[in-house]
């Protein structure tokens, strides 16, 4: 009776070890900052920035299921600080970033700030994460809590905390995903119609 308690005892021990493991935050963080890019580089629809740890491409934004087809759609490095880093950042207008990183991972977190229009609302933001899509009509905060991910093959959390920064119609702050313990995320991808991203870290 006594073996089969300490049998049990360690099992259970064993069973938490792997829960913590599965759950722990990742060991490493890679950034990227657009810092390496030249200033006033601008890219639009299916240009490739390619980085040591993933594949940036811009993509479509869509709106109320709608591509923009906007000739001024854009992303370009600018010499500003809106999303919250250092300069520069990249500014947004009607396009998604898509980022396909060079290994699955679990965690990513970045500096975003969104435009809000003149009457105090928010335009669509975008958010694909492993093939799955979510379209939010009250911008990125919206997203926060919500789990997006094909099941089977990668869910993650999201985590938004991006609110007013007292200059102008700007809300920044940071914006985050996390898998689900035991999987990865393969690619995801976020855009807007007006705004910023820097300090892009993803975690391996």
């Amino acid at each position: 009776m006594k073996r089969i308690l300490r049998l049990e005892h360690a099992l259970a021990g064993i069973g938490l070890l792997l829960s913590a493991s599965a759950n722990a935050a990742p060991a490493k963080y890679d950034c990227y900052r657009f810092d390496k890019l030249a200033e006033d580089s601008r890219y639009t629809v299916g240009d490739v920035i390619d980085t040591e740890h993933a594949v940036i491409t811009i993509k479509q934004y869509y709106t109320n299921g709608n591509p923009a087809m906007a000739d001024a759609r854009r992303a370009e490095v600018v010499n500003s600080k809106i999303a919250g880093g250092d300069s520069p950042e990249l500014s947004v207008y009607l396009v998604s970033v898509n980022v396909v990183p060079k290994q699955p991972i679990t965690r990513v977190r970045t500096r975003l700030a969104q435009s809000i229009s003149q009457s105090g609302g928010f335009a669509n933001a975008n958010i694909v994460v492993n093939g799955e899509k979510h379209e939010s009509p009250n911008g990125f905060a919206a997203m926060d809590g919500k789990i997006i991910g094909r099941p089977g093959k990668g869910r993650a959390k999201i985590t938004a905390h991006i609110a007013p920064t007292g200059s102008g119609n700007w809300h920044s702050g940071t914006f985050e995903l996390a898998s689900k313990p035991g999987e990865t995320i393969e690619s995801f991808t976020i855009g807007g119609h007006t705004w910023r991203i820097d300090d892009m870290c993803i975690g391996l």
